[in-house]
């Protein structure tokens, strides 16, 4: 049955098995080779997995037998992570496996002897699709508050504009996922044609997402600070660009390094793009 306690004590061995556990490989194995080993999910970090099971559990809107079914899964995803990790740490994970035995109700007696886990059935589909674009979102919001210095604990609003209708379709389905893992106090679509208000922005393909900047900021040091790191970013970029144009360089340098210059390039030009729409937002407010 669902209970208080017994969200809390799966929430808590989640949080050990999922977040610690990989730290634990590092004496043994490279951690990247490790945690590739064991989970092969590239991209996939169980802490976002931890946070949206811990929102939809205590929020009032989900009914209990939705909650239930969450539960089943964090129980379900646990028991066969501890299989996944078993031949590399065998001592930690057949104990935490045990001690929750009557939660998960694997019928071996040992973890040792329980059958390993395949992930041959597991494919791509449009809810790993969803998710993914909940943590786009997210990770540009969380962004935009650790550039501007806005404090994790102050509630900010968020405009949508343009994207397309499964952009609309997936805040409609994740908006709360979107709220809280943001710290978002609204979100509003606003029109194509409409007037923002200045706006700190990010952009998820042709998603356009705002944050108003009005009493969030101090406009004067704001602009100086943006100003500073169009200066730096600016000469990074000609000098990699005169390398780059260098047929000297281009034939004496390794390829790696070619495609590293190359990729750095394309990433300054991008961070220049939004420095500047950043700019010309941030004199709307002076």
């Amino acid at each position: 049955m669902y209970n208080k306690n017994n969200t809390l004590f799966i929430y808590c061995v989640f949080y050990f098995a999922f977040l610690y556990i990989p730290v634990l490989l590092l004496p043994i194995f490279s951690f990247n080779d490790s945690f590739h080993m064991v989970f092969p999910l590239k991209g996939f970090t169980f802490d976002w997995y931890i946070e949206m099971c811990k929102i939809r559990l205590l929020n009032q809107s989900y009914k209990l037998d939705e909650k239930k079914a969450i539960l089943r899964s964090l129980i379900s995803t646990l028991e066969e992570l501890l299989r996944l990790a078993h031949p590399i740490m065998p001592f930690i994970t057949e104990e935490i496996w045990q001690q929750f035995k009557t939660k998960h109700k694997n019928k071996s007696s040992s973890i040792m002897i329980s059958k390993y886990p395949s992930g041959n059935s597991i494919k791509a589909t449009k809810e790993v699709s969803d998710i993914e674009w909940v943590k786009e979102i997210v990770s540009g919001i969380r962004n935009i508050r650790g550039e501007m210095k806005i404090k994790p604990s102050l509630k900010i609003a968020a405009l949508f504009q343009e994207g397309d209708n499964s952009d609309k379709k997936r805040l409609k389905e994740f908006g709360l996922l979107v709220t809280e893992l943001s710290g978002l106090s609204s979100v509003q679509w606003v029109k194509e044609d409409g007037k923002s208000p200045a706006s700190a922005i990010n952009f998820y393909k042709n998603l356009k997402i705002m944050i108003p900047l009005e009493g969030l900021i101090k406009p004067t040091e704001e602009k100086e600070r943006i100003e500073k790191n169009i200066i730096k970013l600016t000469r990074e970029s000609e000098s990699i660009s005169n390398q780059l144009n260098n047929d000297l360089f281009i034939k004496k340098a390794p390829s790696e390094l070619i495609k590293e210059h190359e990729k750095r390039f394309k990433e300054i030009s991008q961070k220049l793009l939004m420095m500047n729409i950043q700019l010309l937002e941030i004199k709307k407010l002076l």
